[in-house]
């Protein structure tokens, strides 16, 4: 099952690099965005088409040791 879901999420899930490709992938999955190209005034304008920041990591996906750090992705996704 692990292994399905995994599946699911990487393909349903598109690197991006900006607000409008992000919202395009949001509108059948998941989006990766470059945080430091985001930011809080990208992550409100997300908002506005229900679309939310659900995570924030490191390239790797490993967790960051603080929201300051460089080269953070943000993974967006459709509101509920």
């Amino acid at each position: 099952l692990l292994h399905e879901a995994r599946t699911r999420r990487d393909s349903r899930t598109q690197d991006v690099s900006s607000i409008a490709e992000a919202l395009e992938a949001t509108k059948t999955g998941w989006a990766r965005i470059p945080w430091d190209g985001l930011g809080l005034e990208g992550e409100a304008a997300l908002a506005q088409d229900a679309v939310t920041v659900r995570c924030i990591v490191r390239a790797p996906r490993s967790v960051p040791d603080a929201g300051d750090e460089t080269g953070l992705v943000a993974v967006v996704a459709r509101s509920y």
